[in-house]
């Protein structure tokens, strides 16, 4: 199956199977409906919150279908994107924000259930009349984190009026935020509502910036290969790329000596570009004492998370606050103003023990096979 989406998806579609049907009559095809093509059945029941439509077709026609969409600059997207979109648009996932044990009323699908005419029966009906006459115990809610973190499948969501959990959740590029969907008491929504509408007035007049939870995507605990177990997506830095007065873990943290016993550290171009967009960064607090070796900070992207060692020990002196605000600086200048912290050194003598500009490259080279 190929799943074709977006505003122009349907003329797009259209115009390259005009020799197997009649294009009017495609474009005509109604939402939540779908026809057959011979061996092909396609569809316009679509699951991003944008038009389109899925192209159910036999396995040898794919890929040429598939190279005539591109031809047609239709670009290609994977699941996550797929999540993306449906977590923006409220489309629940089953097995996640709805299953057997969740009823149409608790997740907001009340609509697709007709209990008109009353004689009308089917299994579950009397289930869901009580329910209805009863009061909901719990209700869906959309969820959304002003800042730092994305929310995850799972993650506890603390209301005044009970505790709940989030069944979805992403980052939303629209929203350039994390959203996602929670289960909460009834009334739970309408409490976090007034709740943010009261943080948010509170940070326009200057008092305070909305709080969030902050909630781990991902991280690995392997001391020295965070990143290696993703293979490179793009080629490797050349030793042009690499500044040479650096000096580097293998777990791809950088560390440049500035002033006395100074150290800025950051992580590489590589690093960055193995995670992807950043949306948050945990940074160490100033005057924590930190060892070579130790995890101290936190990069978070769209996909993962991952810690970031120390690659001397000394005391923390100096944080890059920018990176609360805009974490993307890491994406746009790794070696340069995405830097993340300055340590005073204890001994110095630990940077010959960490690979320079050629034994970093090499490292690339290595793990790019």
């Amino acid at each position: 199956m190929l799943a074709v989406q977006g505003p122009a998806a349907r003329e797009r579609v259209a115009a390259i199977l005009g020799d197997r049907l009649d294009a009017e009559a495609l474009l005509a095809l109604p939402r939540f409906a779908a026809l057959e093509a011979g061996d092909w059945l396609i569809a316009r029941t679509g699951y991003t919150g944008e038009d389109g439509f899925e192209l159910i077709l036999p396995a040898d026609e794919a890929l040429p279908t598939w190279r005539r969409l591109l031809a047609a600059e239709v670009r290609p997207c994977g699941l996550g994107a797929r999540d993306t979109l449906r977590l923006e648009a409220g489309l629940l996932l089953y097995g996640q924000d709805m299953d057997e044990n969740v009823t149409p009323l608790e997740c907001g699908l009340g609509w697709t259930v007709a209990l008109e005419p009353p004689e009308r029966d089917f299994i579950g009906r009397a289930a869901l009349e009580r329910q209805r006459e009863e009061g909901l115990r719990r209700e869906l809610v959309g969820v959304l984190l002003p800042r730092g973190g994305i929310l995850r499948s799972g993650t506890p969501i603390r209301t005044p009026v009970g505790d709940g959990v989030v069944t979805s959740g992403g980052f939303g590029p629209t929203v350039g935020a994390s959203l996602g969907l929670a289960r909460v008491p009834t009334g739970a929504g309408e409490t976090l509502r007034r709740g943010a509408a009261r943080a948010r007035a509170a940070a326009q007049a200057g008092q305070a910036r909305p709080s969030c939870a902050r909630a781990r995507s991902w991280s690995c605990p392997e001391r020295d290969a965070p990143l290696q177990s993703r293979r490179p997506t793009e080629r490797p830095a050349t030793m042009n790329e690499i500044p040479g007065d650096l000096r580097f873990l293998r777990s791809h943290e950088w560390v440049r000596r500035d002033e006395g016993r100074r150290a800025v550290i950051g992580i590489s171009d590589y690093a960055q570009a193995q995670l992807g967009d950043l949306v948050y960064v945990e940074l160490p607090r100033v005057g924590e004492r930190v060892r070579a070796g130790d995890a101290c900070a936190v990069v978070e992207s769209v996909k993962a998370a991952s810690d970031v060692y120390s690659p001397v020990s000394g005391t923390v002196v100096a944080v890059n606050e920018s990176l609360g605000d805009k974490p993307e600086t890491i994406n746009e200048d790794a070696y340069g103003e995405g830097w993340l912290f300055v340590v005073e050194m204890e001994d110095p003598s630990e940077l010959d023990e960490l690979l320079d500009a050629d034994g970093y490259a090499a490292l690339l080279e290595e793990q790019s096979h």
